[in-house]
């Protein structure tokens, strides 16, 4: 990361170290609760990333006086957390669905923070796995395509199968439902063309095909629903129909 100034590469550093750990804690087969960690640790990485680029474009993201001066705590500035980097970033863009995604984890981690609750993880991995993409995504703006976690990453987060809603979360573990409300309660209030949106919440079919002998095609690709054509995408909700 040579070029950068210091205070842009030690942003950037964190964010990186912060969003491939996120991916090795979900990652693991012995994490029962997934989503728990990678939520805090994303929500760091994501928090950093912002820094970085306040910082690449000489604004410092402290939080200020009515006064004009810095807000200091323990003799040190204070930071804007996540959903003040939002609002600086965004602006008045409030219906942006990297935003939306990410408003919607900051309350969510909160609210798991001292609690296990391996049952959610089915139903969110949408959102976070639309979370990992988004964060390479706005590396690769911000900073070029050297930066991106792309070259450290496989296949991002490990997907399991499994059908269980929230009602079956609940059903399992009752102490889940405040959380599972909240779920409910949020993903309401967010507009059809927002929860459609891959940057919002990642969905995807995974569907075998045949092995051609001697082919170099990769193993897996993705074909991006937000990037086809219409005439694509009516193809493509005929054929979900149909499963």
């Amino acid at each position: 990361m040579r070029g950068l100034p210091r205070a842009v590469r030690s942003a950037l550093d964190k964010a990186h170290d912060s969003a491939l750990l996120a991916v090795e804690v979900y990652n693991k087969p012995a994490v029962k609760f997934k989503s728990g960690g990678y939520i805090a640790l994303m929500v760091i990485a994501w928090t950093a990333l912002f820094h970085a680029i306040f910082f690449k474009k000489k604004r410092k993201p402290f939080y200020k006086k009515p006064s004009g001066r810095y807000v200091k705590t323990g003799g040190d500035y204070r930071y804007w957390e996540l959903d003040e980097c939002l609002r600086q970033y965004y602006g008045s863009d409030t219906m942006n669905a990297v935003r939306k995604n990410l408003e919607f984890f900051i309350p969510l981690r909160n609210k798991i923070e001292h609690r296990s609750m391996p049952e959610l993880d089915a139903n969110i991995f949408g959102e976070c796995q639309a979370m990992l993409l988004n964060f390479d995504e706005m590396l690769e703006k911000e900073f070029g395509s050297k930066h991106c976690l792309r070259e450290s990453l496989s296949f991002s987060l490990q997907m399991f199968p499994s059908a269980e809603g929230l009602i079956d979360a609940v059903t399992r573990n009752p102490a889940a439902k405040p959380i599972a409300d909240f779920i409910q309660r949020y993903r309401s209030t967010v507009s059809p063309e927002t929860l459609a949106s891959g940057k919002y919440s990642f969905k995807a079919f995974l569907i075998q095909v045949t092995n051609h002998p001697g082919s170099s095609a990769p193993s897996i690709q993705f074909l991006h629903y937000d990037k086809l054509t219409e005439e694509q995408k009516k193809q493509a909700r005929s054929y979900f129909k149909t499963l």
